[in-house]
């Protein structure tokens, strides 16, 4: 089930604290339900094919779609795992602007067009900090270089024309005339609603993690750094999550956890 590789090691379950769990529980659900709603939206569009609004997979924008607030929009989702992605803004004509976000639809940067066409870079932030992959942008056209902190990413579009309104989407290589930089294709999770309530919940988050890596500066993101290193104490970010293999109490703190942070979720016990 893992999303994006290698993760680091899991804690012993059977020694965490119930009270500890219960409160773990209720944080992954207030930090995380955003990545599993960001999900919900991902899974008819890309990859589930029997769905109608399906697109055809990573990097092709949907239909010309209403939005009550912000005029028509399209959309196309991206996977960074192995390359970056070049999107292309025509020159000025019907209005274009191109809104990019992470998974839990954190603002990764917003582009508008202008007199001439422009070419933008969305890639990956480096896992390492001595990582030197820029470089190898240096000597392309680019007017930026959006990095993103996870590896599942959306591009929302408004233009006056559907499908984009001459927006362009490839994968580097392709832009590059290069063979595709296929990703690992990992066992994506059918998207179910009892997904949001119950403690399959705990199993997608796990999921998803994988394409969350955490920035390599130790000292960036405290807050989280400390649930991850919770949850991964109840084996949840390795990817292969299973809440079974749990002890019975460990399981009906999780849920009662889950039910405090939405309290509409499955009830404990």
């Amino acid at each position: 089930m893992s999303g994006s590789g290698e993760r680091g090691g899991m804690g012993n379950p059977a020694l965490v604290d119930p009270g500890t769990v219960r409160r773990t529980a209720a944080e992954a659900w207030s930090w995380g339900h955003s990545l599993v709603e960001g999900y919900r939206l991902l899974y008819p569009e890309v990859l589930d094919e029997a769905d109608p609004g399906h697109v055809g997979g990573f990097g092709r924008f949907g239909r010309h779609r209403p939005e009550e607030d912000g005029g028509p929009y399209s959309r196309a989702w991206l996977d960074l795992r192995t390359e970056p992605w070049v999107l292309e803004l025509p020159a000025a004509g019907p209005a274009v602007s191109a809104t990019v976000q992470e998974l839990d639809s954190s603002l990764i940067g917003t582009l508008t067009c202008g007199a001439r066409p422009a070419r933008y870079l969305i890639a990956a932030a480096p896992s390492d900090p001595r990582s030197t992959d820029g470089a190898s942008y240096a000597d392309e056209p680019y007017e930026g270089v959006l990095r993103a902190d996870g590896r599942l990413v959306r591009v929302t579009v408004r233009a006056g024309e559907p499908c984009g309104g001459g927006v362009l989407l490839l994968p580097l290589s392709a832009h590059h005339g290069d063979p595709p930089a296929a990703p690992p294709e990992p066992v994506w999770p059918v998207w179910r609603d009892e997904l949001l309530s119950g403690p399959d919940y705990f199993v997608l988050l796990d999921f998803l993690l994988g394409f969350l890596p955490l920035p390599p500066d130790p000292a960036a993101r405290p807050a989280e750094r400390d649930l991850r290193r919770r949850l991964a104490e109840l084996g949840i970010g390795g990817g292969d999550f299973e809440p079974a293999v749990l002890p019975v109490e460990l399981r009906e703190e999780m849920l009662a956890g889950l039910h405090d942070g939405h309290p509409t979720a499955q009830p404990p016990g």
